[in-house]
């Protein structure tokens, strides 16, 4: 999700080595969360300032994707007894 450090570490990564893609290569970046919270991420991390043929950044509101994928959902989603505990 947006406010996960780890996306914003690996944006900055990504951000920093744009420059190094092929013409033909496209960094597609999906987030669990609303447009508002992508449009704050981007703004946080200056992806306006990115070209913008190179990076895009999409908002997945529901999970689709990354239930798709097969991603972890984190130990609260897999762990019942503690997202029952902790909501």
């Amino acid at each position: 999700h947006f406010g996960d450090f780890n996306a914003w570490e690996l944006t900055q990564q990504y951000i920093a080595t744009l420059d190094t893609l092929s013409t033909n290569c496209m960094v597609v970046l999906v987030g669990i969360g609303s447009v508002e919270a992508a449009q704050t991420f981007a703004q946080d991390l200056g992806l306006q300032n990115c070209d913008q043929e190179k990076i895009m950044l999409v908002a997945d509101e529901t999970g689709a994707v990354t239930e798709a994928l097969g991603c972890y959902k984190g130990w609260l989603a897999v762990d019942k007894t503690h997202a029952e505990r902790w909501p």
